[in-house]
């Protein structure tokens, strides 16, 4: 990555320009990344509905029912927290100092009744 960096920098393109390149590079590789990792979700929850189908005894299990609520209120929250953004910025509304995910999935687990601690 570093010869690219000097390669753009002696072809006469400013500090800026290839700074933006590489920051549009990284978000787009992120973008990747959680593309990849949705996709992962999905075929495992299709996996899951299949085991509900067949009636699975492990399904059931504490521990399992457990993990499963615990995830479906974590993807509830960044749900909220990025199409929140998506809507306020598109309606031009000015936004207020933006809450971090972190506390997002806080408030939301502790109003499920559950302790982050």
């Amino acid at each position: 990555m570093g010869g690219d960096y000097m390669s753009k920098q002696q072809g006469g393109m400013g500090e800026d320009e290839s700074y933006e390149d590489e920051s549009s590079e990284n978000s787009q590789e992120a973008h990747e990344l959680v593309s990849q990792k949705l996709n992962l979700i999905i075929q495992n929850a299709k996996g899951l509905l299949d085991a509900c189908e067949c009636k699975s005894e492990e399904l059931i299990e504490p521990e399992a029912l457990e993990s499963i609520i615990l995830a479906c209120d974590h993807l509830d929250s960044v749900h909220d927290y990025v199409m929140s953004e998506d809507s306020e910025n598109e309606s031009g509304q000015d936004t207020k100092a933006p809450v971090g995910f972190v506390v997002a999935v806080e408030k939301a687990m502790t109003s499920n009744g559950r302790s982050t601690t």
